[in-house]
This record gives C-alpha cells, sequence and structure tokens, in this order.
C-alpha cells in the first residue's frame, strides 16, 4: 500500500463519450493467479489523448496470494505516503466483483425509478454488505500502526478459514488513517490448494 509497482502491458482501446453506442470500452489482458504465494500489483493506466483530468486515470489492485495451511499468513508494506503523521486502522471484507449484467434494450425509465436503481446497485458493492464468511478470521499485526511521513512499515495478516474448508476465498484488507480517509488496499486470495 503506497509503494511503487510495474506495468506489464500496454493495449489500445476506444472509449466514447458517455451516453454514445462505444460507451463504455473495454479491454482484457490474459493474467493468472501465480502458483507462488506471494503479492502481485496489477495497474491499469489510462493515456486519452484529450482529458479534463489526467490526475485520475490510474487504477490499481493489490493482490496477495497466499496458500491456506490453516492460517494462510500475508505481509505487505503500508506506508505514509503523505505530509502528516497518521495513525492508521484496517476494514477486512470480502467483496468480489459480480459478473457484468447483460445489456437490455429497455425504454428509459422514468427519473426516480433510475435513481432507486442506482441506489440499489450502489448499495450492493458496499464493503459492509460483504462481510466475512462464517467462520473465517484476520488478525492483522501491527493493527494501528501510527506512521511519520514517509515511514514504512510491514504488516502481517493471517487468515484463519474454518475447520475443512476448500476453495478460494478473496478477503479484501483497507487501510483508512484516524480521518477515515482510505489509504491503500489489498486483496488477499486464499487457496486451499494450488490451482492449475
Amino acid at each position: 500500500m503506497g509503494t511503487v509497482s510495474h506495468p506489464i502491458d500496454t493495449r489500445p482501446v476506444s472509449v466514447g463519450v458517455i451516453g454514445s453506442a462505444s460507451q463504455p470500452g473495454f479491454v482484457s489482458f490474459d493474467w493468472r493467479t501465480p502458483q507462488e504465494a506471494g503479492h502481485y500489483c496489477l495497474q491499469a493506466l489510462l493515456e486519452p489523448a484529450d482529458d479534463a483530468n489526467f490526475a485520475n486515470n490510474l487504477g490499481q489492485k493489490n493482490t496477495d496470494v497466499g496458500l491456506a495451511q490453516s492460517p494462510a499468513t500475508f505481509q505487505f508494506e503500508l506506508r505514509n505516503a503523505t505530509r502528516r503523521p497518521h495513525r492508521y486502522r484496517f476494514s477486512v471484507d470480502a467483496y468480489t466483483i459480480p459478473p457484468l449484467n447483460p445489456c437490455r434494450d429497455e425504454r428509459r425509465p422514468t427519473e426516480e425509478a433510475a435513481k432507486a436503481e442506482q441506489k440499489r446497485r450502489l448499495a450492493a458493492h458496499l464493503a459492509a454488505a460483504h462481510p466475512l464468511p462464517p467462520g473465517w478470521t484476520v488478525e492483522i499485526s501491527p493493527d494501528q500502526p501510527s506512521l511519520t511521513p514517509g515511514e514504512q512499515v510491514t504488516i502481517t495478516a493471517i487468515a484463519t478459514p474454518p475447520a475443512g474448508w476448500t476453495g478460494r476465498q478473496a478477503l479484501n484488507l483497507n487501510a483508512f488513517d484516524e480521518g477515515g480517509h482510505a489509504s491503500g488496499g489489498v486483496t488477499l486470495i486464499v487457496l486451499s490448494s494450488l490451482e492449475a
């Protein structure tokens, strides 16, 4: 969180203006979760020829892969990239991006219906709607680090699945400063066995 990451590939994509037939634009990369446990930082940087704000075009997903040998242990760095000292806290959730709904060719809904649908969709993506699955625990150490500007600390997260668990579980760990501002996050992927 807050450390340096490295882009891995470049792909062109056409993104039209909002509301046009070419909106949204999609681009995909072939990337599989590595079989080796460790930290992986995935970035997407948009470099449009013309943009109102070039400072908001970087998306990043931090992923840690660990094999659940009851428990799975992860380590990552948390850095205070601000000019002030901060005390950080962590939140954990099990949100994953759902599959895209198919596009529908329907009449335009009323403004009231559109607002209600937007509110429903946004609520479905809130971290609070995706708590840890029953039986899971995540211990974080240190759990409330205080960092001076530029200071960095290694955080250890121990994810313990319930007895007899098998499969794959994504756990999102996010850091917030004392003002509630997001400072970064990482997705911990717990595997019961190595994927082929």
